[in-house]
């Protein structure tokens, strides 16, 4: 070994280490699919709708879960729904006049933020019911 040599060595396994932990801090949306998760949002859902399972209504898909008020004078009802739209997105309407947005691409963020509207969209339902 010629002076130096292992200096090269160490450098070259370092970059290596550090290439590898990059990989690792990498969130793969793509294998993301909200419907596995379909027994966590429901159990939220009947946990936060049970008196008012009749006037709303529980959809999911693969890409996205929403909770929406039902009744035929609502032409835009009140809302909560979470998607996966190359980030995800957690839209809330109040119906009346609130709305919000939040987008992030990290998947247990945006399931924290859902909730958070869907018990919003609940005490609001039970409210003006």
């Amino acid at each position: 070994m010629k002076f130096g040599e292992s200096a090269q060595e160490e450098e070259k396994q370092n970059i290596k280490t550090l290439g590898v932990s990059k990989l690792v801090d990498i969130n793969h949306m793509t294998k993301i699919n909200i419907e596995k998760d379909r027994i966590k949002f429901e159990n939220l859902y009947k946990s936060f709708f049970a008196e008012i399972k009749n006037i709303t209504e529980f959809n999911i898909s693969k890409n996205q879960v929403s909770i929406s008020r039902l009744g035929a004078l609502k032409i835009d009802p009140a809302e909560v729904e979470l998607k996966l739209d190359g980030n995800f997105k957690v839209i809330f309407w109040d119906g009346y006049s609130m709305s919000d947005m939040y987008e992030t691409k990290d998947y247990l963020e945006a399931q924290k933020i859902f909730k958070k509207y869907a018990k919003k969209l609940a005490k609001n339902i039970r409210s003006f019911q």
